[in-house]
């Protein structure tokens, strides 16, 4: 796109969950695989690991 920067967007992810079946675990692999850097706040301690699609 005309003017975008090549640099990496971040994006903060609030209600992350660590649990596959949540649109918030599915949100922050979809934004990893586009390349953006991605902040996830949550209740729990955990990690998002991502997943092949």
């Amino acid at each position: 796109m005309a003017g975008e920067s090549t640099d990496k967007r971040k994006v903060l992810v609030m209600g992350a969950s660590t649990n596959p079946e949540r649109y918030s675990f599915r949100a922050i692999n979809q934004l990893l695989h586009h390349g953006f850097e991605v902040a996830a706040l949550g209740n729990k301690e955990g990690q998002v690991q991502m997943y092949l699609f």
